[in-house]
């Protein structure tokens, strides 16, 4: 994927999400509007950020480590796994296009 098209992707997402305000007071917003849900889980791994899922329901989730208490790093963590499902690059997004169909 080159710049241009990364360029072009965010843009459309940021359109179609960000009406007002600050984009990182949207994420929730995002996440429902996908038919997600967000889960903060306790982990004692110390290498667990987050992670992009899907159930075997179909329910897809984002999981974030509840011991980040940065709230920008919470914020990017959220926003980088949201990348991942708009830019199709994991199992989850994966799953999720099955499901859709």
């Amino acid at each position: 994927m080159t710049n241009s098209e990364i360029e072009q992707k965010a843009a459309a997402v940021f359109q179609r999400y960000v009406r007002s305000g600050n984009s990182h007071k949207q994420l929730s917003n995002i996440i429902q509007a996908e038919g997600m849900k967000f889960k903060e889980v306790p982990s004692k791994n110390a290498t667990f950020v987050a992670q992009l899922t899907c159930g075997n329901n179909g329910q897809c989730y984002i999981m974030v480590n509840q011991g980040i208490d940065n709230s920008g790093r919470r914020n990017f963590t959220i926003a980088h796994e949201l990348g991942q499902l708009f830019f199709g690059t994991s199992a989850a997004f994966q799953f999720l296009l099955l499901l859709r169909r």
